[in-house]
């Protein structure tokens, strides 16, 4: 077997190379994982779009990143008329239709519990910090995100793009 040893190595301009100088194609590659754990119960009443507490920072490494969002969280209503959106935000813009969110529960007769999963991959164009967070909103009545302080989940992936 042979080896090649070197103190450091420049391209013919003589800066450092890159990955792509060498022929390594990053694409498709995960930079960075972040990732919050938030086991507070919130109650949400509002029929606007609220933060339920599950949030995030990342700082993109580079302005070509894909942001993969993962967030799960238990939702609870108390009563048989109210309906739960759920959506996504990017610092304050909603990811989500502006009324529906990116998903609605509101089945199982006067009360009930659900688990709400939400995913989404985003391009934020940026390498300045961004906050995506899950947020909640009803048409009537209550619920309670995390009920009796269940475990939530936020997770962020920078992948290269």
């Amino acid at each position: 077997m042979s080896e090649i040893r070197v103190d450091s190595i420049k391209t013919r301009a003589g800066n450092v190379p890159t990955a792509s100088d060498i022929g390594i194609n990053v694409s498709d590659t995960v930079l960075q994982v972040q990732s919050s754990n938030v086991s507070t119960q919130n109650q949400i009443t509002s029929t606007s779009f609220v933060t339920t507490g599950i949030s995030i920072n990342i700082t993109p490494k580079f302005s070509t990143s894909k942001i993969l969002i993962s967030i799960n969280y238990n939702v609870y209503k108390n009563a048989a008329g109210t309906s739960v959106y759920n959506t996504i935000y990017k610092d304050s813009t909603n990811l989500g239709h502006s009324t529906y969110g990116m998903g609605e529960f509101s089945g199982l007769g006067a009360a009930g519990g659900v688990n709400v999963h939400l995913q989404l991959l985003d391009s934020p164009s940026t390498t300045s910090q961004v906050t995506y967070a899950a947020y909640v909103r009803v048409n009537s009545g209550d619920v309670y995100v995390q009920s009796n302080n269940t475990l939530g989940n936020i997770t962020v992936m920078e992948i290269a793009g």
